[in-house]
């Protein structure tokens, strides 16, 4: 257990992704926990014949593969808005994610709301490391941290983390609730923008919720006329 919540795995892995070169991860049996995050930083990952799959099975699970699930998945394209999920939560990860985004949307501007709840981003580890990473986006929305029992000492400063990205000449805000999130994303985007919800867990329902608060009212009863307007 104190393996599989350590910041060494995330640190690690944050550190392939973050290579300039090509990565490929030798598997020659079965990996899970911060070992399978190590081969997924990975670019290419090659398995021996008895690592645990036939080939056979594998090129037919190849066939049938459509992509990553919450890896920069379009969830909906709200009132003009494209509104995406991502698991992103390392900062390496974070800002490759919203860099990644920004050359899919080059125009508009880019809304990103970002949830600390992983074992390592609710706590002060990356602190540092946070605002430069919200670099690509035009506003930055820290949400309050997912894990209300860690310590208020050994918790995320979001706050800290909105002033620095302000400092730097971006748009940071550290909303005090999932509605006062809500609420800004609903203020700010405009037809042509992008929204980015981050987090790795629900974020408390926020993506069904940004949808449907950007979706235009279509349908609206109409008021019968009076026979006087007849």
């Amino acid at each position: 257990a104190g393996l599989a919540t350590s910041p060494v795995w995330e640190r690690l892995s944050g550190a392939i992704a973050a290579l300039p070169g090509l990565s490929i991860a030798a598997l020659n049996g079965t990996v899970a926990g911060g070992a399978m995050g190590m081969a997924l930083a990975c670019d290419i990952r090659i398995a021996a014949e008895g690592a645990g799959a036939d080939l056979a099975s594998l090129m037919k699970a190849c066939t049938r593969f459509s992509g990553v699930r919450r890896r920069q998945d379009l969830l909906a394209v709200a009132g003009g808005v494209h509104v995406y999920d991502d698991f992103a939560h390392h900062p390496t990860a974070v800002f490759e994610t919203l860099r990644g985004i920004r050359s899919v949307h080059p125009t508009g501007r880019l809304i990103v709301a970002f949830e600390p709840r992983s074992a390592t981003a609710s706590r002060r580890l990356h602190q540092e490391l946070y605002a430069p990473a919200f670099a690509p986006a035009d506003v930055s929305l820290l949400a309050p941290v997912g894990r209300k029992e860690i310590a208020e000492a050994e918790r995320l400063d979001t706050a800290q983390i909105a002033r620095e990205i302000n400092e730097a000449g971006g748009q940071g805000l550290a909303p005090e609730s999932l509605e006062e999130t809500l609420a800004v994303i609903t203020r700010e985007a405009k037809p042509g923008d992008t929204v980015v919800l981050m987090s790795n867990g629900t974020f408390g329902g926020l993506y069904d919720d940004v949808i449907a608060a950007l979706t235009p009212v279509r349908n609206q009863a109409i008021e019968p006329m009076s026979e006087e307007k007849k």
